[in-house]
């Protein structure tokens, strides 16, 4: 997926395009206590089956930024090599300093499961 065109748009257009890029299923089977990603401001959870980051997320805005976020994951080294400065998009004037925190928890539960 092509996310560079999430650098050009302005904060409201932002949120729009991120809010549209979720998936509204959600995916209950991975809702336990070990998949839980602390320090999110929403309630996230995330698994690697077979390689490939499967993730839910009570909130559609968080759901669409790990979308944004895990359509870059191609393979097991992306995922354990995975940083937060590889998303140019991700700064202070789109996405709340809260939300930063989360995805960044989000990125640092990502790597430690995928080590496993």
């Amino acid at each position: 997926m092509d996310i560079t065109y999430l650098n050009e748009l302005d904060p409201m257009d932002f949120y729009e395009a991120i809010i549209e890029l979720a998936d509204g299923d959600s995916i209950p089977e991975i809702h336990v206590d070990d998949n839980m990603v602390y320090g999110c401001q929403s309630r996230v959870w995330v698994v690697l089956k077979e390689d490939t980051v499967v993730f839910d997320s009570d909130s559609s805005f968080v759901k669409g930024l790990l979308t944004a976020i895990t359509s870059q994951l191609n393979t097991l080294h992306d995922i354990q090599n995975v940083s937060m400065e590889q998303y140019s998009f991700l700064h202070k004037d789109t996405v709340s300093y809260q939300r930063l925190k989360g995805v960044d928890s989000f990125i640092s539960k990502l790597r430690e499961i995928s080590k496993r």
